[in-house]
């Protein structure tokens, strides 16, 4: 059994191509994002160390709707985490 990572419709994942600031790769991402945004994106990518995201990190993309890590958001996190 291979290890999966399925994205539903509403989720996407980004390879970061670029060194740049946390702030500037969500500005990059998003289409004028709102303060809930930001934060909320932090928080899913609480991965990404020192402000700074690195070229070939993995940041996930999600529904900004609630500031609560859902279970696909979790698994993300471990996934990530684990491959630092």
């Amino acid at each position: 059994m291979t290890n999966q990572f399925l994205v539903p419709n509403d989720y996407a994942i980004h390879i970061v191509e670029k060194r740049m600031s946390i702030d500037a790769l969500i500005i990059a991402l998003y289409n004028t994002p709102s303060e809930k945004t930001f934060k909320h994106f932090k928080f899913v990518n609480s991965h990404i160390v020192d402000g700074y995201a690195k070229p070939g990190q993995i940041v996930l993309i999600s529904p900004i709707n609630t500031m609560e890590c859902t279970e696909l958001e979790q698994q993300f996190q471990a996934s990530a985490c684990s491959g630092q």
